[in-house]
């Protein structure tokens, strides 16, 4: 019965957000189901010395895992990799991520960039993630540049010592 906003693109449904007081909560389940991540945090500290202090989320949309993600726990940072700038300014406007910047302030950086080309960049560097996630498709296929054994090994040199990939 909640009023509900969706990102279609190519008849697909991209995204979707809650309209009102419930803005930052998920529509679809499976943005949910990236939080579980958290629940190997202690583990994660135990082993590693570090629990989920950095994660990467590729794929922007309509922002609504990183909206649930940072408005639900506290102290962690999320870089947030959206191919399409338009898609971008559409979720500022549309879909809540200009008020999730106002409230994270510096927790959220995104980043204007193709997800493949990005991972090559950062896995040379020195910033790493304690958790990396993707959510990139078109329509209703993984994007396939990500799908590959290229991408995973990218994808584990951006990743903390016990990182996670969702």
């Amino acid at each position: 019965g909640a009023e509900v906003r969706v990102l279609v693109q190519g008849g697909v449904y991209q995204s979707a957000t809650y309209v009102g007081e419930r803005w930052a909560e998920p529509v679809f389940a499976y943005y949910r189901a990236f939080d579980d991540v958290f629940e190997t945090e202690d583990a994660m500290r135990d082993s590693y010395g570090h629990g989920i202090d950095r994660m990467l989320m590729l794929g922007g949309g309509g922002f609504a895992y990183p909206k649930f993600a940072l408005m639900g726990h506290e102290g962690f940072e999320m870089d947030v990799v959206e191919y399409d700038a338009e898609v971008t300014r559409l979720a500022r406007r549309w879909f809540f991520l200009d008020e999730l910047e106002r409230r994270v302030g510096m927790r959220l950086r995104v980043i204007t960039a193709e997800a493949r080309s990005y991972l090559g960049v950062a896995s040379v560097g020195h910033r790493r993630y304690d958790v990396g996630a993707s959510d990139c498709f078109g329509g209703v296929e993984p994007v396939r540049e990500l799908a590959t054994v290229e991408a995973l090994r990218l994808v584990k040199k951006t990743l903390a010592p016990g990182g996670i990939y969702a």
